[in-house]
């Protein structure tokens, strides 16, 4: 099969959209070498290096001095010429969106579909960046011959928000870097923990820092818990969200207690995951949720939300609590760290619960897809 992918994320995200796709695309050339794999992207500006020796694959630029002055344009309409010339047999979206000129019916068209949260909270996005997404997602959705939803649950909210034909939906499940699954060693997470001057025992939260993942509530939990002599890492980007937090940190003197990071590289996280006596994920909303499988890979144990996607990523191998409930989330704090045998019972389940998540077994399912296309 000759298969052509939306790249910018894969060259320009260093997480988020950026990690999934270098994870598909590398796991799909890993599983399946005997496939031509092209990327289309208007640069390589942080990822250069990704598969860059791989004879069966190919990078697209932009050519024109239009489209490389204007490359958003290219991304939506020019690219279409080039994903023909190419003699791309299928080609994939893996960021919401597809080509709104490729049109051609000999290729067929895939788009991975993360979340729907722009719809589910519109209260959270500018006018302006509502409406172009609101654009975008429909036009892929229609035009696409497959959509793939990362969960059951998104899924469920395309067939609720656009007429799209249930059968042509699937259910594609995402996985993780495969670093999270390589043990840190003691030293390394000391190393770690002083480069970052985490000098307790601490829990995580990983996620920006944005309203819909509810770290005020997170922090009111903590504040009621009795985790006294342990700290809590939040690690993510500033955002709308930030504010509140050092507000709220500060009126209740929980300034050497709660500690921020907001630019560590990405290969921090295993060891500051692996470092920590939990992970806690209690969003109002997610249409996947990464973290909590880069927390079972690390071997700790999880708290998280029980809404939209999470329990399908969880599992048995969480403690649910409800996102607006205070106390409820500060009693599963304390089972989090101080109930030894239900966090020894909660990494025993994240070893079932995982394989359904393996890159092979998600790779495998959508080479079959793939080819269903072309038969």
């Amino acid at each position: 099969m000759i298969i052509g992918f939306d790249a910018k994320r894969i060259f320009y995200n260093k997480t988020g959209l950026g990690n999934y796709a270098r994870s598909l695309v590398a796991g799909l050339n890993q599983l399946a070498p005997q496939h031509s794999y092209h990327l289309f992207t208007p640069g390589n500006r942080i990822y250069a290096d990704f598969l860059e020796n791989e004879t069966n694959v190919t990078r697209h630029f932009p050519e024109s001095l239009m489209h490389k002055k204007l490359p958003s344009l290219w991304r939506s309409k020019g690219i279409s010429q080039d994903i023909k010339k190419a003699g791309v047999q299928i080609y994939h979206g893996l960021s919401n969106e597809l080509p709104s000129t490729l049109v051609q019916p000999e290729i067929k068209k895939v788009v991975s579909i993360h979340d729907l949260i722009f719809l589910r909270f519109p209260h959270l996005y500018p006018w302006l960046d509502r409406k172009i997404y609101e654009r975008k997602f429909r036009q892929a959705i229609q035009n696409a011959d497959l959509v793939l939803a990362t969960s059951e649950h998104t899924k469920k909210d395309i067939l609720h928000f656009y007429d799209c034909d249930a059968s042509k939906i699937e259910v594609l499940y995402q996985s993780c870097d495969a670093q999270f699954s390589q043990r840190i060693t003691d030293e390394q997470k000391y190393l770690m923990k002083r480069k970052y001057g985490l000098q307790r025992e601490y829990i995580l939260s990983v996620g920006t820092l944005e309203q819909r993942k509810n770290h005020l509530n997170l922090l009111k939990a903590f504040v009621k818990s009795d985790l006294h002599d342990v700290d809590i890492l939040l690690l993510g980007k500033k955002a709308d969200a930030y504010p509140a937090l050092i507000k709220f940190v500060q009126e209740h003197n929980l300034n050497d207690r709660v500690k921020f990071i907001h630019d560590a590289p990405f290969a921090d996280f295993p060891a500051l995951y692996q470092a920590s006596l939990g992970m806690v994920y209690i969003s109002y909303y997610e249409g996947f949720g990464i973290p909590i499988l880069e927390a079972m890979h690390s071997q700790i144990p999880v708290l998280c939300a029980t809404v939209s996607s999470l329990p399908e990523v969880a599992g048995k191998a969480a403690i649910y609590v409800k996102s607006d409930q205070i106390s409820e989330i500060a009693d599963g704090l304390n089972q989090l760290v101080y109930n030894q045998q239900k966090r020894t019972e909660l990494l025993g389940l994240a070893q079932t619960e995982l394989p359904k998540f393996y890159m092979p077994t998600i790779c495998s399912q959508l080479l079959r897809s793939y080819s269903a296309l072309l038969s």
